[in-house]
């Protein structure tokens, strides 16, 4: 059985301006994406209903409130930055493994210090209008530096030749079973789900005669998404 996906915990995700962290928020609201409406309806509009086709997409706005520090640069920046007539760079980074990143451009809209409660802790709010179309990646592995496959020692060409992730094709004659050596630096290697050490052979895979037969590698590092690679290999009838 595999192993049963959870929930993330928010705690620990940040934001940053530029290459600088945000410092003491206690809540980002990540960008909203929407499309707007545009009103078609006519004269003719069937039963009297409103007839509509999508609009222009926009990205939203982003609140944030935290904790106010007012000697933090991080924060009395974004009150200094209501100032700034240029959107600028911002990226979310949820505390995810592998790390979850929203990127976009934005401004701040608005920067106020909230109200102070008799009991309660002095707080600030501020609205960054995002701007374009946001990116949302994560952290991807280096992968492999190469992946060979052999019948007994002897090499057999992957087509198109090796570059990265992907599918590759392979024709291994008349051979019987086949090893995969992949090579990756400081990853976690798999062939058709069993552990294979960076540089070292796979175990003995074997083909079905006149049929393809799919191998799966994957490669991760840690902390990091892995990268998949799938070789076809077609063996030909009358193998020994």
């Amino acid at each position: 059985m595999s192993e049963r996906e959870v929930a993330r915990k928010a705690f620990g995700t940040k934001l940053k301006r530029g290459e600088v962290y945000v410092a003491r928020l206690t809540n980002i609201t990540p960008p909203e994406l929407s499309r707007d409406d545009i009103d078609v309806t006519d004269h003719d509009s069937p039963d009297g209903f409103r007839e509509f086709v999508p609009g222009l997409k926009q990205s939203g706005e982003v609140p944030l409130e935290g904790n106010l520090i007012p000697t933090d640069s991080t924060q009395t920046g974004l009150l200094a930055a209501v100032d700034i007539d240029e959107p600028e760079e911002w990226t979310i980074e949820f505390p995810t493994i592998p790390k979850l990143y929203i990127r976009f451009f934005g401004y701040v809209k608005s920067f106020a210090i909230a109200e102070a409660p008799v009991e309660g802790v002095m707080k600030f709010t501020a609205t960054i209008k995002a701007t374009g179309k946001p990116i949302i990646e994560t952290d991807t592995s280096a992968g492999l530096t190469d992946l060979a496959l052999k019948d007994n020692g002897n090499t057999i060409d992957l087509k198109p030749e090796f570059s990265g992730p992907g599918e590759y094709f392979a024709d291994a004659g008349e051979a019987t079973s086949v090893k995969v050596t992949p090579t990756g630096a400081s990853h976690n290697i798999t062939v058709n789900g069993s552990t294979v050490q960076s540089g070292s052979p796979s175990g003995a895979i074997n083909l079905t005669p006149d049929a393809v037969t799919v191998i799966a590698v994957k490669a991760w590092e840690e902390g990091k998404a892995p990268v998949t690679y799938v070789i076809k290999v077609y063996a030909e009838e009358g193998g020994v």
